[in-house]
This record gives C-alpha cells, sequence and structure tokens, in this order.
C-alpha cells in the first residue's frame, strides 16, 4: 500500500511539475474538495497584468457519486465557465482532450492521479479570478488545482 501511494504521489507531483516546469511560473494552487457545494479560489489578483498561460487540476482523492463542478475564469469583470464534472465522477467529454488518465482511460477523472491541463493562453489587466465552482457534491473526491502564467 505505501509502495502505490509513494508511486500515485511521485507521478502526480511528475505531471503538475513538468506542466509547471513548461510554464514560466505558477501564479497558485488550491486544494477543492468535491464533497460539499462551495467556490474554491485558486488565485484572485487586482491591478497587476500579466497572461494565463494553463488551468490544471489533479485528482487527489478518487471521486465516487455524480458531482458537478466548473472552472470560472473572471477576467476584468467578465466571467467564462469550464464545466469539468457533469453530474458523473467522469471529466465531461470536452475536457478529455486535456486530460492525463492514470489508471482507467474507461473513468477519465475518477481515479487519483487523472489530471487536467486546460491550456488558456489569454491577458489579463486590471483584475483576474479563477475560481472551482461545486454545484452538486460528490460522495468522495478532491482535486489539487492551480493556475500557470
Amino acid at each position: 500500500m505505501k509502495l502505490t501511494k509513494l508511486a500515485i504521489t511521485v507521478l502526480l507531483t511528475s505531471t503538475i511539475g513538468a506542466v509547471a516546469a513548461m510554464a514560466q511560473q505558477t501564479l497558485d494552487t488550491a486544494s477543492v474538495s468535491l464533497t460539499s457545494v462551495a467556490n474554491t479560489t485558486i488565485t484572485s489578483l487586482t491591478g497587476v497584468a500579466g497572461t494565463i498561460s494553463a488551468i490544471g487540476c489533479a485528482v487527489t482523492t478518487p471521486v465516487t457519486g455524480s458531482p458537478t463542478a466548473n472552472i470560472k475564469v473572471t477576467i476584468n469583470g467578465t466571467s467564462k465557465s469550464y464545466t469539468v464534472y457533469s453530474g458523473s465522477n467522469t471529466f465531461v467529454a470536452s475536457m478529455q482532450p486535456f486530460d492525463t488518465v492514470v489508471n482507467s482511460p474507461l473513468a477519465p477523472g475518477a481515479f487519483q492521479g487523472d489530471a487536467i491541463l486546460l491550456p488558456y493562453g489569454v491577458g489579463y489587466g486590471v483584475s483576474l479570478t479563477i475560481e472551482v465552482d461545486v454545484t452538486a457534491a460528490a460522495s468522495t473526491g478532491a482535486l489539487s488545482c492551480l493556475a500557470l502564467r
């Protein structure tokens, strides 16, 4: 069991680490529980300019149940949402081109180590907020999310 946890930890760290290394800078990170309806802020900036190169999330606790969760990006007061889970414990089809599936290609997003990396490449000037909005809770599940500059 310890060897399995170690292997998953190394894989998760190397996947997120490789993603972060490709970008200039990790802007912020956040742990997101999928087991309660809530909004979790990954990053919130005011008065600075830059570019978001990517937004990523990795499963840290296996996802069971039927969560609904969105990544919401607000730049200079204009919001856009990207659905990650929609009443299922797997990534929605539109996110699957951006996923790294560790355990089962039949259930991407359900297992520890599964991850998505959404290329973004959008600049911001006045303000930026990136959140994960859980609108329907999972039975179990958690993510570690990051924003890359």
